[in-house]
């Protein structure tokens, strides 16, 4: 691993990838804070907060991707309660929640069969600005790396048939060693790419 500009290099597959350094989401941010800014000003200070947190979650994810224990130590000192969700099958059947008592943003982690993934929800920001909210967190990260829809290349968005019942294909991006798939939908079971003022971000990775 060495150091280049401000961003760790490190070798995958034989070439040289980067990490993108902590602060690259600094440009991004008041692209964030401006997405509210025409809301009044009592009106938007849950809904910033909210948004302050997706972001906590998607750089926190993406970022350390290969790293649970760190995922789990950013979202412990940012003031979120960790609790288990045991069901009985092992690793892969245990999803291990951080939620605020103002259940603003709620994360949760867990592996899969498929490796592991970070799920961001909330009530405060719907799925078509998420969608654009996460593309810009992810830009601010990977840069060109960052590719609309899934690996596969579909892209499935809002008001497309395929969205009453599937999830947005959101992002997908190949970081140092690992390729990863960012989807969007409605929070709660059953996510749909379509508008109930609610959102979930499934990170895979």
């Amino acid at each position: 691993m060495m150091q280049a500009g401000g961003a760790q290099i490190m070798q995958a597959g034989g070439q040289q990838t980067k990490r993108p350094a902590r602060g690259a989401l600094a440009a991004a941010a008041l692209a964030f804070a401006s997405a509210f800014a025409v809301l009044p000003a009592r009106a938007q200070s849950p809904d910033l907060e909210a948004a302050k947190l997706l972001r906590l979650g998607i750089e926190t994810c993406a970022i350390n991707y290969d790293a649970p224990q760190k995922i789990f130590a950013a979202f412990t000192q940012a003031g979120f309660f960790y609790s288990k969700e045991d069901f009985g099958g092992g690793p892969d059947d245990v999803i291990h929640w951080f939620n605020r008592p103002d259940r603003l943003v709620d994360f949760a982690f867990l592996l899969t069969e498929h490796g592991a993934e970070c799920r961001i929800s909330t009530q405060h920001m719907a799925v078509p600005m998420a969608l654009k909210f996460t593309g810009i967190a992810l830009r601010s990260l990977f840069g060109a790396e960052v590719a609309d829809g899934s690996p596969e290349g579909d892209n499935i968005v809002p008001g497309l048939t395929e969205a009453l019942s599937n999830e947005c294909s959101g992002y997908s991006f190949i970081a140092p060693g690992r390729a990863i798939w960012v989807t969007l939908g409605t929070a709660g079971q059953d996510p749909t790419c379509t508008n109930d003022g609610t959102s979930q971000i499934r990170m895979r990775m």
